[in-house]
């Protein structure tokens, strides 16, 4: 009896290491909008830290997308806006689950 108790535990434990491990953080980038291409779906940007290298960030029809706290869409992405990008990395290019964009 003690044994299948033992062994029914570790298998939960097992269970949820597996289950931590698949739920994966998101990475963020911030800074300013360089340029939007709309027929890659792309943004480039910079950040902050540093101006001289550019950031690419992929959306989709599923990215939300907002200006200034409401929702938006991509024709309203301008060079200059200061933008926060979350979503995950591929390769050198962040592919955004979530795009918030500000005029200030």
């Amino acid at each position: 009896m003690q044994r299948r108790t033992f062994l029914t535990f570790a298998l939960s434990l097992g269970v949820a290491a597996g289950v931590a491990v698949a739920q994966e953080k998101l990475a963020k980038l911030s800074g300013r909008v360089i340029d939007i291409n709309k027929s890659t779906m792309t943004i480039t940007m910079h950040t902050k830290l540093n101006r001289m290298v550019s950031h690419n960030v992929i959306y989709d029809a599923s990215t939300k997308l907002t200006l200034d706290g409401k929702e938006s869409k991509a024709d309203d992405v301008k060079a200059n806006f200061r933008i926060v990008a979350q979503g995950k990395n591929e390769g050198a290019n962040l592919k955004a689950t979530q795009i918030d964009l500000f005029t200030r």
